[in-house]
This record gives C-alpha cells, sequence and structure tokens, in this order.
C-alpha cells in the first residue's frame, strides 16, 4: 500500500504527450537513420554492418535529448492577471 500510494500517478493525457512530443519523433529519427546506414554500408564485411547499425542505433538517439521542444510552465512562468481587483 505505501508503494502504490507514493509513486506518482501517470495520467493518460501525460502518455499522449511524452509520446507526441517525445517517442514519435524518436522513431522516425531511427527509421531514416537506419535506412541512411544500410545504404552507405551496403557490401560491406557483415561484421563493419553490424557494429555501423549498432553505432547508429546507439549514437542517434543522443541528438533527441536536447530537442528544442520543452514542456514549461503552462503560462510560460508568467503571472496571470488580476481580473477582480484583489492582489495574489
Amino acid at each position: 500500500m505505501w508503494v502504490k500510494y507514493t509513486m506518482m500517478r501517470i495520467r493518460i493525457d501525460q502518455m499522449l504527450v511524452f509520446n507526441w512530443i517525445f517517442l514519435t519523433p524518436l522513431s522516425f529519427v531511427l527509421l531514416m537513420v537506419t535506412a541512411l546506414m544500410h545504404a552507405l554500408l551496403r557490401g560491406v564485411n557483415p561484421w563493419i554492418y553490424g557494429i555501423g547499425m549498432f553505432l547508429s542505433n546507439v549514437i542517434s538517439p543522443g541528438s533527441q535529448w536536447r530537442s528544442p521542444v520543452r514542456r514549461g510552465a503552462g503560462n510560460g512562468g508568467r503571472r496571470r492577471p488580476i481580473v477582480d481587483g484583489s492582489s495574489t
């Protein structure tokens, strides 16, 4: 029970945002890198082909960690305007 109530609850909208912002672009990048490496390494020694494909799939996801899409505060860290005259 203690573990159940201390773990963060992941909502479906958070999972969908994570999918569209991170996982989908990552899969497209890996697909393109794999196709490019397959075209470049065609006809070489199978050991070199295997090592090249392995390294391309290990190194290329690192470019996604520096993606320009970042999620911050919903209002950009700005305060909401005062509507009713009271201060917060």
